[in-house]
């Protein structure tokens, strides 16, 4: 069984990151995965925020093969009693590759992307989970909310 490996995606990465995307959204929707332009856009966008750390995605890979994928957006709001800091994450784009699903993997980038969240002053984590996800997230801490799931760094040693 080969080692499983985390680290930040770089520009270098990505291609990698279109690659996993559209699988991700052709899995989603149960449709083709999307067409050029829209993989332009998302080569713009990940050209435009990995660098500003505005979008960080984790990888994990197994024998230098990405296997999974995961991303956090960080957004910046405007300040309340409740989220003093205005800084919220959004997580987005879990995707581990079929057949290497159920070894933990996800569960992994999560908590590295919650750790990230909280290491920049993120008051709280929202996120769109798929049914069959729900359960990690859960684990982790995450509630309904709203219709989307929800993690109050506040409440969190």
């Amino acid at each position: 069984m080969s080692t499983i490996g985390f680290r930040a995606a770089t520009a270098d990465d990505v291609e990698t990151l279109i690659a996993m995307r559209c699988a991700f959204l052709a899995e989603a929707t149960g449709g083709e995965p999307p067409g050029p332009a829209v993989r332009e856009a998302m080569r713009r966008y990940f050209l435009e925020a990995l660098p500003t750390s505005e979008f960080t995605s984790m990888l994990a890979l197994a024998d230098d093969a990405v296997v999974a994928i995961s991303g956090l957006v960080r957004r910046r709001v405007p300040p309340s009693g409740l989220f003093p800091t205005g800084r919220e994450a959004y997580i987005m784009n879990m995707y581990t590759v079929p057949a290497w699903r159920g070894r933990g993997i996800a569960t992994e980038l999560l908590r590295r992307l919650v750790e990230l969240a909280r290491l920049h002053g993120c008051g709280k984590i929202t996120l769109h989970a798929f049914p069959k996800a729900a359960p990690i997230y859960a684990r982790a801490g995450f509630t309904v909310v709203d219709g989307e799931m929800r993690l109050d760094l506040r409440a969190q040693p």
